[in-house]
């Protein structure tokens, strides 16, 4: 059934980040879900996209052996 009434908007969030979005609440008092959920990415992804790796703790990289299959 598609929204009848143009000035409503339906935002569907995965359960996912639903505690995510609670401790966003609780810590800036966001009014609405979708808000709270675009101060969660800009977090992440930063406004120019993914944020850079840090240098000081670089991920440790595991080297593998190819097998035959």
């Amino acid at each position: 059934m598609p929204n009848k009434n143009p000035t409503t908007r339906i935002v569907n969030i995965p359960a996912q980040f639903l505690p995510l979005i609670e401790k966003e609440r609780e810590r800036r008092g966001c009014f609405s879900l979708h808000e709270c959920m675009g101060h969660i990415l800009t977090e992440y992804f930063g406004t120019n996209g993914i944020k850079q790796p840090d240098k000081d703790n670089p991920d440790e990289v595991i080297k593998g052996k190819k097998i035959n299959a």
